[in-house]
């Protein structure tokens, strides 16, 4: 048998059909932008009990304060894909009930702080609402959430909408990724500090993205370059609420510099200038 001797061409070709490149790319990007990086890292799958890995993961600390012992991180968890195909996602409306949602994927000193509604009582509020995240979070400040997704495939010569291993290939195994590397965070706080730690679990892909406004009057395809998408996760593992953020590569940095930017300056704020607010689970 012939070994192979392939051109340089046709490696570069290999190459960047198999995404082996785009998963350096962004890892390089985030770099720049200021996170620590660290690429294939592995984590234990809970359900299957097999070794997986998480294709990039980038830490950049967003605020410290030394003399009250709080600080903040942000933690990209990405899952590169290397797709031709587009994405659709459908969205609507939210509901009064959406602005109620919490994200899973965030963690605080306490799950939820005791705020006093009068002189006897007290109630209980989610971290997130409690230090008013939600006021300064990109998601919340949207009109219309997206619900369900599709990637569009040439079937004989005629476009195809398929649902089929989206959530089980990307979205399933990001979520517990993204749950081992909060267990490694939570094993290595410091008892003395109370820190905030901010987890963005996002699916950067290569090919287009498009939205459809289900509660449109005409409701018509729009191409977009990010979706949030909040999904209920359920698993003998997991289970929650997530918030998941799909991004076309060339916009990554426009997302990391501009919504979340705007969510870390608030969450630096709360560090610098109102720290019992996060050290203290009851006002």
């Amino acid at each position: 048998m012939n070994a192979i001797d392939p051109t340089a061409a046709e490696i570069m070709t290999a190459l960047r059909s198999s995404g082996y490149l785009m998963e350096q790319e962004v890892a390089s990007l985030l770099e720049s932008l200021g996170y620590h990086v660290r690429t294939n890292s592995p984590y234990r799958d809970p359900d299957e009990g097999k070794s997986r890995e998480l294709d990039v993961v980038a830490l950049r600390r967003i605020a410290r304060n030394d003399d009250a012992k709080v600080d903040a991180f942000a933690h990209v968890i990405c899952e590169c894909k290397n797709n031709s195909y587009p994405l659709l996602f459908i969205g609507r409306p939210k509901a009064p009930i959406d602005a109620r949602h919490n994200p899973s994927e965030h963690l605080f000193p306490y799950p939820v702080y005791e705020e006093r509604v009068d002189d006897k009582t007290w109630r209980e509020v989610p971290a997130f609402r409690h230090l008013g995240l939600d006021e300064y979070h990109y998601y919340f400040t949207q009109d219309t959430k997206a619900v369900q997704f599709c990637k569009l495939l040439h079937d004989k010569k005629q476009l195809k909408a398929e649902h089929a291993g989206l959530y089980e290939s990307i979205f399933l195994p990001l979520i517990k990724g993204v749950n081992w590397e909060q267990e490694q965070v939570s094993g290595r706080r410091i008892a003395d500090w109370k820190s905030i730690d901010l987890f963005f679990p996002t699916v950067v892909v290569r090919g287009p993205l498009y939205y459809v406004d289900a509660g449109a009057e005409v409701p018509e395809p729009v191409r977009v370059t990010h979706v949030s998408c909040f999904r209920e996760v359920a698993s003998r593992s997991v289970s929650g609420q997530y918030l998941i953020e799909v991004v076309e590569q060339c916009e990554l940095a426009r997302f990391v510099d501009g919504p979340l930017s705007h969510l870390f300056k608030e969450v630096a704020r709360l560090v610098e200038e109102a720290p019992d607010r996060i050290r203290t689970q009851r006002e």
